[in-house]
């Protein structure tokens, strides 16, 4: 940090995991012959029958609102890059294949906080972290020429604090 700007490069990892659960599967079969069926099942998933994991690297740069003193407020804003990697041995797509793909994205994050600094070179700080991450992830539909890829964005609300030192 000098004066009133800081600068950082944050690395961050994250797993998210579905726990084991019962959930209500609803399921519509239309028959060539014109009725249809509806069914309610209860169906278990498994321990970690889903797994999200991403990891970003992003570039942050502050402006300190109150640089002097023992308390200093920040704004910021960042860019990066996320991998977003999704995985689940029981899902299966239409021909079979087993839900696992990831892809890149482009993240940008606007990190809010203060420092509370205990002496010349020591300080706390506390941080809330929205982030916006934009990516395209293979799930794919149909085959053939009625393919499509889905896409979906993904926003992180983060409250995260420690301890840092200065020089």
């Amino acid at each position: 940090q000098t004066g009133g700007f800081a600068f950082d490069v944050e690395f961050s990892m994250a797993s998210v995991v579905t726990p084991a659960q019962s959930i209500k599967w609803y399921d519509t079969i239309n028959p060539s012959f014109g009725s249809s069926y509806n069914a309610t099942t209860t169906v278990n998933l498994r321990e970690e029958f889903l797994k999200l994991r991403a990891m970003a690297i992003m570039f942050n740069f502050y402006g300190v609102i109150a640089a002097k003193g023992k308390f200093n407020p920040y704004i910021g804003g960042g860019f990066g890059l996320t991998y977003m990697g999704i995985e689940s041995a029981s899902w299966k797509d239409d021909v079979g294949r087993p839900l696992d793909t990831g892809t890149m994205a482009f993240g940008l994050q606007v990190p809010l906080g203060f420092r509370v600094w205990a002496s010349d070179a020591f300080f706390f700080w506390a941080e809330y972290h929205p982030a916006w991450h934009i990516m395209v992830i293979g799930f794919k539909e149909g085959q053939g020429t009625n393919e499509s890829e889905d896409t979906f964005n993904l926003k992180l609300n983060q409250f995260q604090g420690g301890i840092g030192f200065g020089f």
